[in-house]
């Protein structure tokens, strides 16, 4: 891999309308109220590899952390919530509770509506891939950081010059305290929305946002407001068949739902799709 130091910046970053430094819990704030109040929860799931909300035909998505107190003292409970109280779990430093908070928060936002207003056109007209595959091309020879280490995103090496930081670091992983001091170097960021959880979202928004930024994982909410907060690409997705993804989180399963039942999508601010 060849870097070109004269290429042009990824991205004109308006910073009008970001958020002032020093924002925490008001990122927080921002999403639950994109919650709609007229929604319950029907049932939680805590899986090997997900955690699941299910609100009617809406289905979240989030990680499922092992970090930290691994327990749900609500557990049985959570069927017939409001699904904006359940996602207040958000807020949470048991990690286990917050990752069902982000997947409530989903559960309201993260529409197929809400997508192809977002895209401009129907999941028909759309070719889901990962984020990583659909803007190899654009990084071509670009510094790319990685907030979380994804499944084969070693594989960016031959066409970046690419630093991923992690939490649980494996080898050639940078530990992501250092993204405070390796960051400024970058030309585009990916941050894993599963930052939501463990709550260094805020400063690692902070960090990246005036690079080009993408927002990446199941956890990602598809809504624009995040756009005003200098991402410059939603990588998510939406659950268009509940009834397969809950199966196949439930006995265990885990990338197999992004070709069942889980459809990717990659939206830059401007929409149209990667």
């Amino acid at each position: 891999m060849e870097r070109n130091p004269s290429s042009p910046p990824l991205a004109k970053k308006d910073p009008s309308s970001w958020p002032p430094l020093g924002w925490r819990w008001e990122y927080y704030h921002a999403l639950l109220e994109l919650v709609p109040d007229d929604l319950v929860v029907d049932e939680v799931l805590v899986g090997l590899h997900w955690t699941l909300v299910r609100s009617g035909d809406r289905v979240g998505m989030s990680m499922t952390y092992r970090e930290g107190e691994v327990s749900v003292p609500q557990a049985g409970d959570f069927a017939g919530k409001p699904l904006r109280e359940v996602a207040r779990l958000v807020l949470s430093w048991n990690f286990v509770e917050a990752a069902i908070g982000v997947a409530a928060i989903g559960a309201g936002v993260n529409t197929r509506e809400r997508v192809e207003s977002l895209l401009g056109h129907s999941l028909e007209a759309y070719d889901p891939k990962s984020a990583f595959d659909a803007l190899r091309e654009k990084l071509r020879g670009k510094k790319v950081a990685v907030v979380g280490h994804f499944p084969g995103i070693e594989e960016l090496r031959e066409d970046v010059e690419l630093t991923i930081f992690e939490r649980v670091p494996l080898p050639g992983d940078t530990p992501d305290p250092a993204a405070e001091y390796l960051m400024a170097e970058q030309d585009a960021v990916f941050l894993t929305a599963s930052t939501l959880v463990n709550k260094t979202f805020p400063r690692m928004l902070e960090l990246a946002r005036e690079k080009f930024l993408v927002l990446v994982g199941p956890s990602t909410p598809m809504h624009p407001l995040l756009y005003t907060w200098g991402v410059d690409v939603l990588a998510g997705l939406v659950v268009l068949d509940p009834d397969r993804v809950w199966r196949i989180a439930q006995e265990g399963g885990h990338r197999r739902l992004f070709r069942e039942g889980a459809f990717r999508v990659n939206v830059p601010r401007h929409g149209g799709g990667l």
